[in-house]
């Protein structure tokens, strides 16, 4: 009965010893168990935390008072089970938390991170098992990433979809983080999944048209 609660704990970089402990009760049965999988984004006083089952905890570093919190699956509910529970890692971008509950109106949320309240919504489809990050590409700053089935950019002001890439082999599980690098002076994107291999994007002059496929390898 111990694989029922989120356990997010602060350490002493010196010691080991403990500074704080927030529980959270998780109570589902997900693949490889119920602990978080998401890696923990620290800015400036405050931590924000994600559990595998939806709870998004923001926690003074100081002291772990929580100082809000919030459920996806009560706020933003999913019409299907997620096998291996809400793994992508919180993104902080422009003054906005960035996070993926994957709900048919709400694949992707921008909230402020003071409060937790929603800044906008993106409507799309359930969520990957990886995370988003945030790049310049083809001259436009954008958010980037995976949802369960496509790959895409979203406007960082508005969530607005910019732009998507449709796999070749359906199936897939979009689970390794992207690389987004500049070669030869032009913004590409280097992509790996299980059933479609690695693929190098590269943008043209437009941030809102999908990238072309320069390069792809089956045997990853």
């Amino acid at each position: 009965d111990e694989d029922f609660h989120d356990v997010f704990r602060c350490l002493s970089a010196e010691t080991g010893e403990m500074v704080w402990e927030v529980e959270r009760l998780a109570v589902a049965a997900l693949d490889y168990g119920n602990s978080p999988r998401a890696t923990p984004l620290i800015s400036g006083e405050h931590v924000f935390c994600l559990g595998a089952h939806g709870n998004l905890l923001c926690i003074q570093l100081a002291d772990g008072n929580v100082v809000w919190e919030r459920n996806f699956r009560d706020d933003f509910p999913l019409a299907e089970e997620l096998p291996w529970g809400y793994c992508g890692s919180p993104l902080l971008v422009d003054g906005k938390l960035i996070v993926a509950p994957g709900a048919r109106d709400a694949s992707i949320v921008a909230l402020d991170p003071r409060d937790g309240q929603v800044l906008w919504k993106s409507p799309g489809r359930p969520p990957s098992y990886g995370s988003l990050a945030v790049g310049t590409l083809g001259g436009l700053r954008q958010i980037v990433g995976h949802d369960k089935t496509t790959f895409g950019g979203w406007d960082i002001g508005t969530g607005e979809r910019l732009w998507t890439i449709e796999p070749e082999s359906d199936g897939d599980f979009n689970v390794p983080t992207f690389i987004i690098e500049t070669h030869k002076g032009t913004p590409t994107l280097l992509v790996a999944t299980e059933n479609n291999g690695a693929r190098l994007f590269q943008f043209s002059t437009s941030g809102r048209e999908p990238p072309t496929m320069v390069a792809v390898s089956r045997k990853l």
